[in-house]
């Protein structure tokens, strides 16, 4: 059976409704035929039985056109032309949803991968083949496998934007620090989990230097004092207090 085929048996909404047409439709053929054939001279019992065959079979069908196929037609494009608009909107959202910078992943309530953007295969390492399909714990490298489905679920339960920190494994076993972010979403009747992972290890390595160099002057035996342009003292350590 072709689509259109198909298309046309969905658009009639009940066996009821294209019964109530065909009957009506035949039922207004045969009474013009009928006052048609009382119209002409008396005929025989034959010649008006061949008549009236002949004659609703040349009405029947513009009767059933006007009442049937033409409205069925109508309701078929337009069902044509919403699915085409549909199926532009979601080629254009996956065409989004795969070019986006930041690593889209979506997960099922299970922590399943449902869905990804190509920038989240890069920064794994994966074939986009490879991931669709793997639990959120395979590329986790912070959190238990229990631990993650706690945080998962926890997300689905606030029903809003949530944000953490974790770590992802990579395919060659190197470890990245990553921020994640994500908020519940329905599609297609099911709740799913829509986060984007942005790689933050630079970040950390920074935040580290920066908190190795504070603890570094704040045990330095040296007096340290830090002020701005006023001047005004900012930040002294405790050598310096210790002079006082």
């Amino acid at each position: 059976m072709t689509t259109k085929t198909k298309s046309y048996f969905a658009a009639v909404d009940s066996p009821f409704r294209l019964f109530l047409m065909v009957s009506l439709s035949v039922f207004a053929a045969e009474l013009l035929v009928m006052l048609f054939i009382d119209a002409l001279p008396p005929l025989s019992k034959w010649s008006a039985a061949l008549i009236d065959s002949s004659l609703l079979l040349v009405s029947i069908f513009p009767m059933l056109y006007l009442t049937l196929f033409r409205p069925l037609t109508a309701q078929i494009r337009q069902r044509e032309i919403a699915e085409s608009a549909l199926r532009q909107e979601v080629e254009k959202s996956q065409a989004l949803l795969r070019n986006a910078s930041d690593g889209i992943h979506i997960l099922d309530r299970s922590g399943n991968l449902v869905e990804l953007s190509d920038s989240f295969c890069a920064m794994l390492g994966y074939r986009r083949e490879e991931m669709l399909g793997m639990n959120a714990s395979q590329w986790d490298a912070r959190f238990s496998a229990a631990e993650l489905a706690t945080v998962i679920e926890k997300q689905f339960q606030q029903g809003i934007r949530s944000q953490f920190e974790t770590c992802h494994r990579r395919k060659d076993g190197s470890v990245i620090d990553v921020e994640v972010s994500g908020f519940p979403l329905q599609f297609d009747g099911k709740t799913l989990l829509f986060n984007s992972s942005r790689e933050i290890t630079a970040r950390k390595r920074a935040e580290e230097q920066v908190r190795k160099l504070a603890q570094a002057v704040e045990q330095s035996p040296e007096s340290i004092v830090i002020t701005n342009t006023v001047p005004e003292i900012e930040y002294v350590n405790e050598a310096f207090l210790r002079t006082l």
